[in-house]
């Protein structure tokens, strides 16, 4: 399993996606969905793990309650009307500045 691998290397953090289909790049694999997700990061535990791919502003929440450390998103910006206002709304949710 790539979890394995990448553990066995010590990185400092986990990248888990694609998530949801992307149309920032082509992926030779199926998006693994929300409860797939949901599964490494009960595996993974307290390892920092980010989530990627296809995660627009309506997904971010869904995605964030799995439990995944953060988020990484690209069109959910740079194809938003406003980028600035897409880029707020995105850190509201990700609860930035709360700590």
């Amino acid at each position: 399993m790539e979890i394995d691998i990448a553990l066995a290397a010590r990185p400092s953090y986990i990248a888990l996606g694609h998530v949801f289909p992307t149309q920032t790049k082509q992926m030779p694999s199926a998006p693994q969905g929300l409860e797939q997700l949901a599964r490494h990061i009960e595996r993974l535990g307290d390892y920092p793990t980010v989530a990627i791919g296809g995660i627009s502003l309506e997904r971010a929440s869904p995605v964030l309650e799995t439990g995944v450390g953060s988020i990484a998103v690209v069109s959910a910006i740079t194809r938003a009307e406003d980028w600035r206002e897409a880029t707020a709304q995105l850190l509201a949710i990700a609860g930035a500045g709360d700590e």
